[in-house]
């Protein structure tokens, strides 16, 4: 075969491992378009000539390297031939900046091939360019915040990747440009990597900057529910503002009338820079603000927010919470908390999220909406169970009790999952000329539909040799850190009449029409 359709460029990683890179390869291999391959200084560059001929040359430049098997350097160069002792390949040892330059193989007058032979450079630095001289990104929260990354120099480009909150946001080469519209407060204090790529790196090239942000004050907070009081009676009441900065100024007005005046603040900063403010309020009023709401509002110079309270006394709340049903693709799966009471100043304490054993998996940060933490998406099917919303007014029940709930079931269509507690038996054990059974414990919302054993890649048919079954059980798997008892399946392969060449691997495939198909191996040794 004379003509090969492309050119290599083999490198030798060690005496055991070639790696065949043509990634970076282009070129047409015309003198004016020489073919451009790549290589790591140290390593060994294959140049395979587009010609197979028993006369081949090869030049660098206009230097002759070899002429059939004679090379001018065996220390340098060598040639390989085909199995039918064509020469056609040149191989440049232990390539240095000197060895860069035009390759040209010539099998006969009219037939020339050029190869460029370029080593790789890495990147000389690379930079968060708006970022202070202590890798610092300033924003305001509610704004834009632009984020520039550049890789200097390097060959090939680089590529790029900006992560921010563990998640990668934008590629492309040798400079980044991204910009996070509107940024919540969630954002502050956290870590923007990014991260550069390439051949030429043993590892990627990675630099950080942090968040900090100017933030408005969170949601005030009083030290009461409500205020109940007798007319003319001074009664006391404080709200705190949290979150601040810079800090926050606090205002009071009762029904329609602005008592801020009245009030008296003390502030503090905390050891994240931001502040707390609280206002203490002391007044007296008559049975005109009876019925009026009491308001606090906390606000610096991005923005602010406004709470209020009753004066007066009325029932703990009823909690209603509602089942819902999410797939794991779904970005945001929240779950709503109603709350019906008077006053109808709630307090939300963290909800709880149970297994359907009742064991508290975890504990989250909610009001009347919670919206479930971020999680890789195959891990979302940890988020199926009962979740429980506790709220209180500060007024007791008939049975005593301040804090009342509702629950509801949060289902999460999600892949099977192969439970924690098959760690246990991913080896199992037989003997010979006994019968096995192979147990895989899975958990599948919805069930899959799908079920398949194989071994040595061909799928198992159902025999004497081999038979399936499988049935609901109690699997234990590991639900956002915490080790829970769950309703699942087990499937089990059952193999009689065990000889020498049945102890080897068996693998389950497992689809239910969500994500993707999972797979699980399982080693049987002999006893």
């Amino acid at each position: 075969m004379d003509l090969i359709q492309s050119c290599l460029i083999v490198l030798h990683i060690s005496a055991y491992n070639i790696f065949v890179l043509d990634v970076d390869a282009t070129g047409s291999g015309t003198a004016s378009d020489p073919f451009r391959t790549y290589v790591k200084q140290g390593h060994e560059a294959v140049l395979q000539c587009r010609y197979e001929r028993e006369n081949l040359k090869w030049y660098k430049n206009v230097t002759i390297i070899s002429n059939k098997n004679s090379v001018i350097d065996p220390t340098k160069y060598k040639v390989s031939v085909t199995s039918t002792g064509l020469y056609y390949r040149l191989h440049v040892l232990n390539a240095q900046p000197n060895d860069e330059g035009v390759y040209i193989c010539r099998g006969g007058i009219t037939e020339s091939y050029y190869i460029h032979l370029i080593l790789y450079e890495q990147p000389l630095r690379l930079t968060i360019q708006n970022a202070s001289t202590d890798n610092t990104l300033i924003g305001t929260e509610g704004h834009d915040l632009l984020i520039e990354c550049i890789a200097v120099q390097g060959v090939p480009v680089p590529i790029l990747s900006l992560v921010v909150l563990g998640t990668t946001v934008q590629t492309g080469f040798q400079e980044l440009r991204y910009v996070l519209r509107n940024i919540p407060r969630i954002y502050d204090t956290t870590n923007v990597s990014c991260i550069a790529i390439s051949a030429a790196l043993d590892i990627p090239m990675t630099t950080t900057a942090l968040i900090y942000l100017h933030l408005m004050p969170l949601m005030p907070v009083f030290s009461a529910s409500l205020v109940n009081t007798f007319e003319m009676v001074p009664f006391s009441i404080s709200c705190t503002s949290t979150g601040s900065r810079p800090v926050a100024a606090i205002w009071w007005i009762i029904g329609q009338t602005d008592v801020t005046n009245l009030a008296l603040s003390k502030e503090k900063q905390g050891v994240d820079e931001t502040f707390t403010v609280t206002s203490t309020l002391t007044y007296t009023v008559d049975r005109n603000f009876n019925l009026q709401s009491i308001k606090c509002t906390a606000n610096n110079t991005i923005g602010g927010f406004l709470n209020q309270i009753n004066l007066f006394v009325r029932f703990p709340p009823d909690v209603s919470v509602y089942n819902v049903t999410y797939e794991m693709t779904d970005p945001t799966r929240i779950i709503n908390c109603t709350a019906d009471g008077y006053p109808d100043t709630y307090t939300f304490y963290k909800w709880q999220h149970r297994s359907l054993y009742g064991h508290i998996i975890r504990e989250l940060d909610g009001d009347t909406i919670l919206t479930l933490p971020l999680v890789p998406t195959t891990l979302r099917y940890q988020d199926n169970g009962e979740y429980v919303c506790t709220v209180s007014n500060g007024i007791q029940g008939p049975d005593g009790v301040e804090k009342r709930q509702g629950a509801a079931k949060m289902t999460v269509y999600a892949q099977p999952v192969f439970t924690s507690d098959n760690d246990a038996r991913n080896i199992q054990y037989g003997d010979i000329g006994t019968t096995v059974h192979i147990v895989v414990h899975v958990f599948s919302v919805p069930k899959f539909i799908y079920n398949a054993w194989f071994n040595k890649g061909k799928q198992i048919q159902t025999s004497t040799k081999f038979l399936f079954s499988e049935s609901l059980t109690e699997v234990e798997d590991v639900f956002h850190g915490k080790t829970v008892k769950v309703d699942g399946y087990k499937s089990i392969l059952t193999i009689n009449d065990l000889t020498k060449e049945d102890f080897t691997n068996y693998t389950l495939i497992l689809e239910n029409g969500i994500g993707k198909s999972v797979e699980h191996t399982v080693v049987l040794e002999l006893s």
